[in-house]
């Protein structure tokens, strides 16, 4: 299983989100891509790769590619770099529920899909992902709707993270609440 996430550069009494994130899912990957702004340069750990986006300020979707394109595993969590409550458990029962006849395995949050975190069969989201890409597109969303998406019920990941926090993120301090890190 390979692992890659979009790096989002926040320091949290000295620790960086991202370091966080991919502690959270070391136990479920055995690969590590970061996907990085072109020129960046973050401190990473010792055993994670780097993959470039092509340009600053294109869209998700075309980091999404560049994690796609450096990754070597058919099965592929994709999360962002600012999940730093990631739960492994949810994260193997997404890649247990990956079957050949899903492309993606999205967590449900009021009877919708969620963009992240998101579990792909690498060669048909590379596709569509390229595909989409060149037609101009930039939305994440728009590869759930490319592909054929099993989404995991919410009572039954819940079961699993009853916080739901698996599916949140930090973009502002606020976002952190009371939530311990």
């Amino acid at each position: 299983v390979e692992f890659w996430l979009i790096w989002i550069a926040v320091d949290l009494v000295g620790v960086p989100l991202l370091w966080r994130t991919i502690e959270a899912v070391r136990a479920v990957a055995d690969d590590i891509v970061v996907v990085v702004a072109p020129g960046s340069e973050p401190e990473l750990p010792a055993d994670v790769r780097v993959a470039y986006d092509p340009a600053t300020g294109q869209g998700p979707l075309v980091g999404v590619l560049a994690g796609l394109e450096a990754v070597r595993h058919d099965s592929v969590i994709v999360v962002g770099g600012d999940m730093p409550w990631l739960r492994p458990e949810v994260l193997r029962l997404m890649l247990a529920t990956l079957d050949e006849a899903a492309g993606a395995i999205a967590l449900e949050v009021d009877a919708q899909a969620q963009q992240l975190p998101l579990v792909v069969r690498r060669d048909a989201a590379l596709e569509a992902t390229r595909r989409l890409t060149g037609s101009g597109e930039r939305r994440l969303g728009a590869l759930l709707d490319a592909l054929q998406v099993t989404t995991i019920a919410e009572v039954d990941w819940r079961a699993i993270d009853p916080e739901a926090d698996t599916v949140r993120d930090v973009d502002t301090l606020e976002d952190l609440g009371s939530r311990s890190l």
